[in-house]
């Protein structure tokens, strides 16, 4: 918007949604039960504002503001403890499931340049403000988790196996 021949103001916003079952494991996995999996989500959103005024054929200042928000999430399948067998299956909650916010970042930043030039030189002079705040919210085996080794790993896994499994037909 050009509020005269001397001041501009301009604007953009960015907006971006991303929410992708079973694409929290994307390597190709073998050995890994569907439960073993979960949904990626990605919230940014990104809005600036830019005052530019016009002062003299010298003389400009510039006025930003941005407001900037990354919030992603990783939920798990399933919420049953994690179960491995060494050199066999795993099935149940990822160990680094659920991802409440992986991160949750918000940005507010302020910032005004003053540029003045003469002939060949050129000074700039600003001020920049830029506050963060980022939260991280991860529970590392936060489901619990149930590891079987050795010979009578898959025994002992038969005997205590979650109900879950049990009613997909994993173990017998």
């Amino acid at each position: 918007w050009q509020a005269d021949s001397k001041n501009s103001l301009t604007a953009s916003y960015n907006w971006h949604r991303w929410n992708a079952p079973n694409t929290v494991q994307t390597q190709q996995v073998v050995s890994r039960g569907a439960s073993d999996n979960g949904t990626d989500i990605v919230k940014t959103d990104v809005a600036i504002g830019r005052w530019t005024s016009i002062l003299s054929t010298r003389a400009v200042n510039e006025t930003k503001f941005q407001f900037g928000r990354d919030f992603e999430v990783q939920t798990p399948n399933v919420r049953d403890p994690r179960t491995t067998v060494t050199s066999g299956i795993s099935f149940g909650m990822s160990e680094f499931l659920p991802r409440a916010a992986w991160p949750n970042e918000k940005r507010l930043q302020w910032t005004d340049t003053f540029s003045y030039s003469v002939g060949r030189h050129a000074a700039k002079l600003g001020l920049d403000i830029n506050y963060v705040r980022n939260q991280s919210i991860n529970l590392f085996n936060g489901g619990g988790v149930y590891a079987y080794t050795g010979n009578l790993a898959a025994r002992n896994l038969a005997q205590d196996c979650p109900m879950s499994a049990r009613l997909l037909g994993c173990v017998p």
